[in-house]
């Protein structure tokens, strides 16, 4: 089989990151030691996942010390432009949900009506965890509990 059969090259002509959902996946594809920043991707409507460059996409992916940026330079730029950008992302280290005794919240952002992400009213900044996960729109959850190693 031929590396192009393997590894099929997207648009650019590059070849394809993976998408993986399994944690045992996930976790091979990257350094486990260093965090990880991860995006939602317009185009692949996934969430995209970055240690350095792109390592994989997925439509799951949970995160333990979890801080949610906003970059506002680029945030002016979507305002001003009228155009997508990738300014946000959950910053976190790779880790696998086995059990969560708490309440899940669901965090929000919107360039166009929030400067940061939010949860009802407050700014969320930072979470024990994040549950990032595709469905008929993209979501995002903390948790204020840890996550089980």
């Amino acid at each position: 089989m031929s590396s192009s059969e393997t590894n099929p090259k997207g648009l650019s002509g590059l070849p394809m990151k993976p998408h993986s959902d399994k944690y045992k996946e996930q976790i091979l594809l990257l350094d486990p030691q260093k965090p990880v920043y991860v995006y939602r991707n317009l185009h692949r409507k996934c969430w995209s996942v970055r240690q350095g460059v792109v390592r994989f996409h997925c439509d799951i992916i949970v995160l333990s010390e979890a801080q949610f940026i906003v970059r506002e330079k680029g945030r002016q730029r979507v305002i001003a432009e009228r155009s997508k950008n990738v300014h946000a992302f959950v910053k976190g280290f790779l880790k696998k949900l086995e059990y969560c005794p708490c309440k899940l919240r669901e965090v929000y952002y919107n360039p166009y009506t929030t400067e940061t992400f939010v949860c009802g009213d407050e700014p969320v900044l930072t979470a024990d965890f994040a549950v990032l996960i595709k469905s008929e729109k993209m979501k995002v959850f903390k948790g204020d509990k840890k996550v089980t190693k």
